[in-house]
């Protein structure tokens, strides 16, 4: 097994959220979903809103991240983001009420129809993990 592993790291400003062996892992890029496994060609790609989720490793097998950027090289992932949730760390009634208010804000301007949109997909992805 340890053949087909490699190093999965996920670092925010505050803490390191997982430093784990993983054999595969998905990775929520702001264009799409990017599967890597061992030997993957060197990646460096810019995060959206989404759910990373890890093969073969101990949980949590999915997490929660907020935009930033994955590297990949030498058989290693970095993630760095601004969010990353476990799902126990996620408030499930607070994360409905968000997504309710968001739901009901008025957005007359792009700008605040971009902040509206984001934040209602950050609140479903939310609940997607929980």
């Amino acid at each position: 097994m340890a053949d087909k592993t490699f190093t999965c790291t996920v670092l925010t400003p505050e803490r390191t959220v997982l430093d784990a062996e993983v054999t595969s892992a998905t990775i929520p890029a702001h264009d799409g979903e990017i599967g890597i496994l061992r030997g993957r060609a060197p990646l460096l790609c810019r995060l959206g809103i989404g759910i990373l989720k890890l093969e073969g490793c101990p949980d949590p097998t999915r997490l929660y991240v907020d935009s930033g950027f994955a590297e990949v090289a030498n058989n290693k992932i970095t993630i760095l983001t601004e969010h990353a949730l476990k799902p126990g760390e996620i408030d499930a009634t607070k994360v409905h009420s968000d997504l309710q208010e968001a739901q009901n804000r008025t957005a007359s301007t792009q700008e605040e129809q971009d902040k509206r949109r984001n934040d209602m997909a950050r609140c479903k992805k939310k609940l997607e993990l929980v």
